[in-house]
């Protein structure tokens, strides 16, 4: 649906409807309005700073994680961030996320010049407009989910190490790829689709056996980024973690698991 234009005089038709069917007008006059009216989108977003959404994202990640069940632990997630549907939020979204160490949780120690000069990654434009941006190391993906900021001491980075009572010390970790992908949407011009996409791993509290992703393509069924993932683990498990104190953590990395005599020491 389109608005009609104002007479010759600037007043509005009074005796027609208001809007009628797109398809009913001259392809040239809707270019021009859905044209002026992301112009006016633009002009009333320009200087916006986005680097508050980044919160509420991390709260959706984070609320993911807490309402996987059992069966859901170690899998795929597909999560529609509606908060940056406006094209100029989306647009200013995608390229602050395409710098991870710049994130609002190191906004306060850096100075503007030193984040414009920290590493970034590429922001890929795809002819139909739209972006992406994809995350394969895991101290990026832990920058960008700061589950500390979500989840208190239960968490750090991107490694969520107390998933229950005192007594359960499984862990979840997000794991790469961490991807995001801005589409226009057809349906309303001058808005976009956002999406984030990621993978969880489920690691178990006694033994250290990780359970990866029924994945049938993608980085996470590479040995070098399954390793990633662990060598990640290891270097942030909390030293009172029963995984640190049974010497999980120095394992040769080929060995992701304790024997039975180290995960359940006789006494």
């Amino acid at each position: 649906m389109v608005a009609w234009e104002p007479d010759e005089n600037g007043d509005e038709y009074q005796d027609s409807p208001s809007w009628e069917p797109e398809h009913g007008l001259p392809p040239a006059e809707v270019e021009i309005y859905t044209t002026r009216r992301e112009v006016l989108t633009t002009r009333s977003c320009k200087g916006l700073d986005v680097r508050p959404l980044i919160a509420f994202v991390r709260h959706q990640l984070g609320g993911v994680l807490k309402a996987l069940n059992r069966g859901e632990l170690a899998s795929m997630h597909s999560v529609p961030l509606d908060c940056m549907a406006l094209a100029p939020i989306a647009r200013a979204f995608m390229e602050l996320v395409a710098c991870p160490k710049a994130l609002p949780r190191f906004t306060n120690q850096v100075s503007k010049v030193d984040r414009l000069a920290m590493p970034r990654l590429r922001v890929v434009h795809a002819a139909d407009g739209s972006m992406q941006v994809t995350y394969k190391s895991m101290d990026d993906i832990a920058a960008f989910c700061s589950l500390q900021s979500t989840m208190g001491g239960n968490a750090t980075g991107a490694l969520r190490h107390n998933m229950g009572r005192a007594s359960n010390q499984d862990m979840q970790v997000v794991a790469p790829p961490l991807l995001f992908t801005a589409k226009p949407d057809k349906k309303a011009s001058g808005t976009f689709s956002v999406t984030m996409k990621f993978n969880t791993v489920f690691i178990n509290g006694k033994y250290g056996t990780p359970r990866f992703p029924r994945a049938l393509t993608g980085l996470i069924k590479k040995v070098k980024a399954r390793d990633a993932v662990v060598k990640y683990v290891r270097k942030t498990i909390p030293r009172a973690h029963h995984l640190h104190t049974a010497g999980w953590t120095v394992l040769p990395i080929t060995n992701y698991e304790l024997t039975d005599e180290a995960a359940v020491p006789t006494e």
